[in-house]
């Protein structure tokens, strides 16, 4: 615990060692000396626990006592923590102390009802310890908030912080654009990046094998229960609306490992195929782990370090080969914190700084109306309004269904995106700041992620409905609707017959509302052309410096135009510490297809978009990554190919004429090629791979496409214009 302290703490003060401190030894006597381990509702286990083994081993070598205390102050806490967490908290909290009392025989949590500080104080106090230990919080105002309480404490105790939420601390995970070919903002630099600069990620460590844990109680000014903390409210316990979440969920970090074990063992084989699937058909490809992480019930890098290690499936190969997707999901969790640290206004302001300009958000009452609506399921779009449901019921929704919803609210209902990103803070289990955030800021499309790869598959009207194929989820959350067929039906209501509605029990705007909107493309051309707008205020803005610049008029390089004038790419300025090398430079994002199609269809766009390429190359701060060495070779290497190729063809060209004495050139006829009968009767397990193939082909091409305009773009602002597509590249 003492070596552990000291490598991984994440603050100055907390690497001194854990057992000495002479410069603030509180008395010079050899009296027994204990220790406090300070629990949040982020690292509610005892497993893995980098707070709980340093707390324990500190009082087992001064011959003191641990108190675990809990500490509830509600007018901090009770705005991070809010309604289903709160349900989620007080269960986790009671199962916490029983497996304490379990699992030593001794005192279990300690409940304190104020300030951090009082409690820590008072915790310090009644144990005689010099130091409590808790681990690190990450957003922006919990660890304010802790480096208040360390302050105000330093007189009676010593806060250390220890890392053991995330597997990499977001600090030292600096993207090397020269590097990268992929867009700054994707998932895969952020994982290069961790990977080499966030250090090695160690193997879980076992729960304390024994410790003294000693209760503290009103004497010392703690709480007698954990009902006087006041978690849950009088008006919600008599409601009970948490019922379905306790009848859910086994909120305790057995329930976590039992989750986790299932999955591993049954779930993981199938979660590349089947993770989109939001059906009860498919339940074992979802995990489920997301409360579980949150609430810090079971440790990130017991997950990473068996997917590592542990074979796993039939096949018995390493979890993290045997899905990717999911080995992938760790790494997005920690991206979502990478996010949090760098923009901390995540929560609330837009990272592509210009889409703060948009103005065609509904607002009033008619949003207000929308919401409810959406908040309570009864849009009229069985798609949306399933999943809703069972978030209401359950304080959970998969992903697919999160997605679905939030596009609704955002592209369709036109409510801004803050709204949905504040709902399901208050309804879900797993409600995590960073990646709520994230998600929502992507649903807005003002994030770094606009969804593109997804567009298709996030139509509220059951269009697309890979999801719940057959509607089984629809007919679980919406039962009204379960005796309609099988399929579309169950998804678009509004198609069938009034015979099959007759069977089927339903009557449209009374047992199950009429649609909110029935213009779909005409709600979504809302959306276009907001964004579009912004943008092409962007262009315009380009534009008209460039018609009043001159070469000498560039003194330094600028960073406030945030449209690329050559790719129609939205810019993000890169925060200070996100980057290697380019703080405060001009990076390119990737920018949905139909959002570039739309700007340089516009009138004027592409005159305007033209007229200031040359001022844009000498006047933005732009940043150059990997991606333009590359185009710069790439175009280079065709350039050369092209005049091979037309030297080779004359050469040719003359040749015949001089050999057959004539203008005339006799191309070789070709005989038509053998094939085998194995080719022309492929066995089944052949056809199996020659389709697994196809679809590696078709995964292949949209990485490429996305590098390629990557290498386009940024060969474009190292001064080169951008090199034509090449169907066949194969830089996958």
């Amino acid at each position: 615990a003492t070596r552990d302290a000291r490598r991984f703490a994440p603050r100055a003060r907390a690497t001194r060692d854990v057992e000495g401190d002479t410069n603030r030894q509180r008395d010079a006597d050899d009296a027994p000396r204990g220790a406090v381990a300070w629990f949040r509702d982020h690292d509610l286990r005892v497993s893995d626990n980098a707070a709980l083994l340093a707390a324990v081993e500190t009082a087992r070598r001064r011959g003191g006592e641990t108190a675990c205390v809990f500490a509830w102050d509600e007018t901090r806490d009770g705005e991070t923590t809010r309604g289903a967490r709160r349900a989620w908290l007080v269960e986790a909290l009671d199962a916490l102390d029983r497996e304490l009392r379990r699992r030593y025989g001794g005192g279990g949590l300690s409940y304190y009802r104020g300030t951090h500080a009082e409690a820590m104080r008072a915790a310090c106090g009644g144990v005689g310890a010099t130091r409590a230990f808790a681990s690190r919080r990450y957003e922006p105002t919990a660890d304010a908030d802790d480096e208040e309480t360390a302050a105000s404490v330093r007189d009676a105790c010593e806060i250390v912080r220890l890392p053991g939420y995330l597997l990499f601390e977001p600090e030292k995970i600096q993207i090397d654009l020269r590097r990268e070919k992929y867009f700054f903002g994707t998932l895969m630099p952020f994982v290069h990046a961790a990977e080499k600069l966030g250090g090695k990620v160690g193997a879980p460590r076992a729960a304390p094998a024994s410790a003294r844990v000693v209760d503290l109680g009103p004497e010392h000014g703690f709480a007698a229960s954990l009902e006087e903390l006041g978690i849950v409210s009088d008006v919600d316990k008599r409601l009970d609306w948490a019922a379905g979440i306790r009848a859910e969920w086994t909120m305790s970090e057995s329930g976590a490992a039992s989750t986790w074990e299932h999955f591993a063992s049954v779930g993981l084989e199938k979660f590349e195929d089947d993770h989109g699937r939001a059906d009860i058909v498919a339940p074992a490809a979802v995990s489920t782990l997301s409360p579980y992480l949150r609430h810090g019930q079971i440790s990130p890098r017991q997950i990473y370090h068996e997917l590592a290690t542990k074979k796993m499936g039939s096949d018995g190969v390493e979890g993290k080969k045997l899905s990717r997707v999911f080995w992938h999901r760790l790494y997005r969790r920690e991206f979502a914190y990478w996010q949090l640290h760098n923009w901390p206004e995540l929560p609330s302001k837009s990272v592509r700084g210009h889409y703060e300009n948009r103005k065609a958000w509904l607002e009033g009452d008619e949003a207000a109306v929308a919401l409810h609506r959406w908040q309570t399921g009864t849009t009229g779009f069985p798609t949306v309004d399933a999943g809703m449901r069972r978030l209401w019921a359950t304080g959970w929704m998969h992903q697919s269904e999160r997605m679905i919803a939030a596009t609704f609210l955002v592209d369709y209902c036109g409510v801004h995106w803050t709204h949905g990103a504040d709902w399901f803070l208050d309804t879900l289990v797993d409600a995590d700041l960073a990646i709520n955030s994230m998600m929502w800021q992507n649903a807005g499309k003002s994030g770094l992620d606009q969804w593109d790869v997804f567009a298709g598959s996030l139509t509220p009207d059951g269009s697309s409905r890979a999801h719940d194929p057959e509607g089984e989820s629809i007919a679980r959350w919406i039962p009204e609707l379960a005796a309609l067929p099988k399929g579309h039906l169950r998804h678009r209501p509004w198609e069938a017959s009034a015979k099959q509605l007759d069977a089927a029990g339903v009557e449209l705007g009374s047992t199950y509302p009429t649609r909110m909107i029935t213009d779909l493309e005409g709600a979504r051309r809302r959306m276009l052309d907001d964004v579009n707008a912004l943008r092409v205020d962007e262009i315009n803005k380009a534009a008209t410096r460039a018609n009043v610049a001159s070469a000498a008029d560039v003194d330094a390089r600028s960073s406030d135009v945030f449209v690329d004038v050559r790719s129609a790419n939205d810019f993000v300025v890169a925060p200070p510490g996100a980057t290697k090398d380019h703080a405060g430079a001009l990076v390119p994002v990737s920018t949905r297809k139909e959002f570039k199609t739309e700007l340089k269809s516009t009138k004027g766009a592409q005159a305007a978009m033209q007229s200031a390429y040359a001022w844009a190359d000498r006047a933005l701060a732009v940043a150059e990554t990997a991606a333009s060495a590359d185009a710069a070779k790439a175009k280079a290497q065709k350039r050369a190919q092209r005049a091979h190729g037309h030297s080779h063809a004359a050469s040719t060209d003359a040749s015949r004429v001089h050999a057959h004495g004539h203008g005339h050139s006799h191309a070789p006829s070709r005989a038509p090629a053998r094939r085998s009968s194995a080719w022309q009767r492929p066995s089944r397990a052949s056809a199996r791979a020659l389709s697994d193939a196809r679809a590696s082909r078709a995964d292949r091409r949209v990485v490429k496409s996305l590098r390629r305009e990557a290498r386009e773009i940024n060969a474009a602002h190292a001064g080169r214009r951008p090199a034509a597509a090449d169907d066949d590249d194969d830089d996958a």
